[in-house]
């Protein structure tokens, strides 16, 4: 190739017939060639075009009469002028070789006295270029220019303007123009320069859709004929006239045709430069399922920058290639239909055995091939542990990882095969090239470590949902859901490395969980003692309750649903001796021994109106007892019976008889309540 481009066509001595690289923007297409400045006429300089070389303009010093048949390239042309130039440039050039000598001597100079006589001296080299150049353009504008094509533009079209530049910037695009007068794609239609940068984001784009919504792209692809107007980033060549010339070049050759006589042919026939060249090819052999075998050593890299394992460009491994202009060098062979060989699948096997790599020896293929079959049933048995364990998790979460299904069913094809030849189809068939490959065992190595994972998973989402919270705990609430709804298998198969920072919030809300728990049970068991004493003390109103029910003379049953009340609720209370320094809540979010939640009181209410239920009907016993027995007074009985009961009375007024009720008690006041 090429060096890039100085932006100075030199005319001294010293540049005399050496090639000086130029690059000249034609049509929206960058070409590079050469401009030489020479005295005599060489065959060299008729000759044909070196690889790479889109141009080669030639300025001749001195009149010349050039046979056509001394050029034998389209693209060459060949500037004479009307006559030797003049005895004032000689001059000129001593004088300009003297001011080169003199700048050097002020060159590193600080001195303002120094300086002004630099920029003296700039201004005489500027003058004399400026006298130079115009005497040339004058003496080039009216000489000859010799090219293959009688459409040539007349020299004083050229040679307009005094600068040497813009001469061999017009005479290339005019011979470039002359030997190719049609292009074979809409170039008319670029919305700018078709680049080398350009062209690998196009190529990107058709390939990898990595273009995202640059609509320039689109139109160079339209424009070129490999898409269509109505979906310009989807690879679609039916219009492409340059895929018409490469078919029509290959019907002369059965399966396989040297691409250097297809990169010539689109570049020196129909006026390509090399990189789009290459570019069509790329994508031919897309289209068409083919293959580009590699030079040895070739310099191919992959999309993310190393070296392509293989020695071909199969069809469904261009678009892993990063496209740059000059990857047409390391084109060897075109072939029309792929074919399987150990190096066409290295870039797969590549990313499931370590050390795998191109092989020409059958012995060493041979051997890496077992090492790939091995590698492969080893694979496929931890790819299964890993599904079963991730679908366990998945049932524990209640959901599953949306793409498990079709990338491990993908895999689980691929682990199944048995030697280079299956493995292959088995890839081509089942990813979209090696990246497709990468993708899907980048998703199995995640999901491999959210299966490590998932004890501590299943164990956090089952904590978090055994937890309780009171009314007061809100904001323990909302973060409980944020971190619970963090707990997503797809959310970590995507990305295991949040497992860490969920894991941290889970933990940090047990500690804050576990500081509000030691609280409440402190003062959920305080409360439940206060509660005990208080039925506890309420033990013989109770009794007397029941005793009294069995007195009908007394026109009851009163209360009758209290004392079951009382008795559940006396023995629902039992006092915890776990301390609450001692509460580490590990295991579960409560308390082992007592296992009351966060959101449970002790029934206090319910015990109050029990209590307050069993007092007021006791009172009303009583009441209903003295009652009577005042009756009986009144009447002035004298019965033994209301003498007994007086007894009675005085050991226990009829307020607080409850105190000394007995089944002999019972029996004596409903005869009393009898007589």
């Amino acid at each position: 190739m090429p060096e890039p481009a100085t932006r100075r066509l030199r005319f001294d001595s010293e540049a005399l017939e050496v090639p000086q690289p130029w690059t000249v923007t034609n049509r929206g297409l960058e070409y590079s060639g050469e401009a030489i400045v020479s005295h005599s006429v060489t065959p060299s300089l008729g000759g044909p075009l070196e690889r790479g070389l889109s141009f080669r303009v030639v300025f001749f010093t001195v009149p010349r009469r050039i046979p056509v048949s001394h050029i034998r390239d389209a693209r060459i042309a060949m500037a004479v002028p009307r006559r030797t130039l003049d005895e004032r440039r000689g001059a000129i050039t001593t004088e300009l070789r003297a001011i080169h000598e003199t700048r050097a001597r002020y060159s590193t100079s600080t001195d303002p006295g120094d300086l002004a006589v630099r920029g003296l001296i700039d201004n005489r080299e500027a003058s004399l270029n400026r006298e130079m150049a115009r005497r040339d353009s004058i003496g080039y504008s009216q000489g000859r220019v010799y090219t293959r094509s009688p459409a040539m533009a007349p020299p004083a079209d050229i040679f307009v303007d005094d600068d040497p530049d813009s001469w061999a910037d017009a005479l290339a695009a005019a011979v470039l123009e002359g030997a190719h007068p049609d292009l074979p794609f809409h170039h008319a239609d670029f919305p700018s320069t078709l680049t080398e940068q350009k062209m690998a984001a196009l190529y990107a784009g058709l390939f990898r859709r990595d273009a995202g919504q640059d609509a320039a792209l689109g139109t160079f692809a339209v424009a070129l004929g490999l898409a269509r107007p109505e979906e310009p980033m989807v690879f679609d060549p039916r219009e492409s006239r340059v895929f018409g010339i490469i078919r029509k070049a290959s019907e002369s050759h059965a399966e396989e045709i040297p691409a250097g006589d297809v990169l010539g042919l689109l570049c020196a026939k129909h006026g390509l430069n090399r990189a789009l060249a290459a570019l069509y090819v790329l994508a031919y052999v897309r289209q068409e399922h083919g293959e580009v075998e590699l030079v040895p050593y070739h310099g191919v890299r992959s999309v993310t920058g190393e070296r392509i394992q293989s020695d071909r460009i199969a069809w469904d491994l261009a678009p892993e290639i990063s496209f740059s202009g000059s990857i047409g060098d390391y084109f060897e062979t075109i072939r029309l239909r792929h074919t399987v060989s150990w190096n066409s699948i290295v870039p797969y096997a590549a990313l499931l055995v370590e050390g795998i790599g191109p092989e020409e020896s059958p012995i060493e293929i041979a051997a890496q091939e077992r090492r790939l079959v091995g590698a492969l049933g080893e694979f496929g048995g931890r790819l299964e542990e890993v599904v079963a364990a991730t679908a366990t998790l998945a049932a524990g979460l209640g959901e599953g990882p949306r793409r498990e299904l079709d990338a491990v069913d993908r895999l689980r094809v691929l682990a199944s095969t048995s030697g280079f030849a299956e493995f292959h189809s088995a890839a081509v068939d089942n990813f979209d090239g090696p990246s497709g490959l990468r993708e899907a065992l980048d998703f199995y190595r995640r999901l491999e470590r959210v299966s490590d994972l998932a004890p501590a998973m299943a164990e956090a989402r089952r904590y978090l949902r055994d937890m309780t919270f009171g009314p007061e705990h809100q904001n323990l609430v909302v973060e409980r859901d944020a971190v619970a709804a963090s707990i997503d298998l797809d959310s970590l198969v995507a990305n295991p490395d949040l497992w860490g920072s969920i894991h941290a919030g889970y933990m940090a809300l047990r500690r804050r969980y576990l500081s509000a728990y030691r609280t409440h049970h402190k003062a959920f068991h305080r409360k439940a003692e206060e509660m005990a004493a208080r039925l506890k003390a309420l033990r013989p109103q109770v009794r007397a309750l029941e005793m009294f029910n069995q007195i009908r003379e007394l026109e009851g049953p009163l209360g009758e649903t209290s004392p079951p009340q009382f008795r559940k609720l006396l023995t629902s209370v039992e006092l915890c001796a776990t301390a609450e320094d001692m509460l580490t809540l590990e295991i579960v979010p409560y308390c082992s021994e007592c296992r009351i939640k966060l959101d449970q009181e002790p029934p206090t209410a319910e015990a109050a109106r029990v209590c307050r239920d069993i007092e007021e009907a006791v009172r009303e016993y009583n009441g209903r007892l003295g009652s009577h027995a005042v009756r009986r007074v009144l009447s002035n009985a004298t019965t033994d019976h209301l003498s007994t009961f007086k007894d009675l009375v005085q050991v226990g007024d009829t307020s607080a008889l409850e105190n000394v009720l007995d089944d002999e008690v019972v029996e004596f006041l409903r005869s009393f309540l009898r007589a």
